[in-house]
């Protein structure tokens, strides 16, 4: 007869193999706390998640948040999975951080104050330009802008 320990072994296994799964998880808007600046994360059109190369999930209250996380050094550049953030024409969809369009606008006031929504497409975020203002970036012109300087 086998011990026990053994017997147990492959739900162990399985459990830690969910566990740490890199699939991104929805957002409890109202009750989870941004990883970031620990407020809660309460509006669905500006969250955003960051998934480590081991699965460990972060979530925000904006993409600000994500990216000051990001430039704070809690998890190292080559130790991330993958960043998104949401779709604004589509609540609490993410989409890549990296292939998504962003708008600055001070008519969408998003949670931390930078005025930056997220959309999937480009489309979509020129729509929203015409009826708000602002102007339309990339990724990398986003983290450059509102990175903290060294």
């Amino acid at each position: 007869m086998l011990p026990k320990k053994i017997f147990c072994l492959p739900f162990i296994l399985a459990s830690l193999i969910i566990g740490c799964s890199k699939e991104p998880q929805p957002i409890n808007y109202g009750h989870e706390q941004c990883s970031f600046c620990k407020m809660t994360v309460a509006d669905p059109r500006y969250g955003a998640e960051l998934i480590s190369a081991t699965g460990k999930i972060y979530k925000f209250d904006s993409i600000e948040c994500l990216i000051s996380f990001g430039a704070s050094g809690a998890v190292a550049e080559n130790k991330i999975f993958k960043s998104l953030v949401t779709d604004f024409a589509n609540p609490q969809t993410f989409v890549d951080a990296k292939t998504a369009i962003y708008l600055i606008s001070p008519n969408l006031p998003s949670p931390m104050g930078a005025n930056l929504t997220g959309f999937q497409q480009q489309n979509d975020a020129v729509k929203i330009q015409s009826e708000n203002g602002g102007n339309i970036f990339s990724w990398n012109e986003v983290k450059n802008l509102l990175s903290p300087k060294n």
